[in-house]
């Protein structure tokens, strides 16, 4: 099975409050302001609600993460918060893969929710990472 066809809820175990307790330690390590933001917080709140659940591939669950930072719901770390949660949503296909492969999709995804690499980008990489055997992708 392609890694970039595995649908899964890969975001389903982190609810809204998980997401915040997530910025605010953050936040805290490096003595920053952990608040909302008046723009984004309740458009991205809303958003994160109705999505998170969804069974998806591993690109649109990068992709809403991505989103989500875009909104920033918070005055910092808005990015770290949603590469935390990504890198931490896919760790059943990263313990699949080799360490070279691993390595290369945790942080290729990061940069992909942190907005430095492009669509196009993380889908070659998708594309680029050898299969695993079906009974694996469970």
């Amino acid at each position: 099975m392609r890694i970039a066809d595995w649908r899964h809820p890969w975001l389903a175990e982190y609810p809204w409050p998980f997401l915040v307790e997530v910025n605010r330690r953050l936040c805290e390590a490096k003595h920053a302001l952990h608040q909302q933001t008046s723009d984004g917080y309740s458009q991205a709140k809303t958003f994160w609600e109705q999505r998170h659940p969804q069974v998806t591939g591993i690109f649109e669950a990068a992709s809403l993460c991505r989103e989500i930072h875009r909104m920033a719901p918070f005055c910092f770390y808005n990015g770290n918060t949603l590469v935390a949660i990504i890198r931490d949503a896919i760790r059943p296909v990263l313990e699949k893969l080799d360490a070279e492969y691993a390595y290369i999709l945790r942080s290729s995804i990061g940069h992909y929710v942190a907005g430095t690499i492009h669509e196009e980008e993380i889908q070659a990489i998708l594309q680029s990472l050898p299969n695993l055997p079906a009974e694996q992708a469970e």
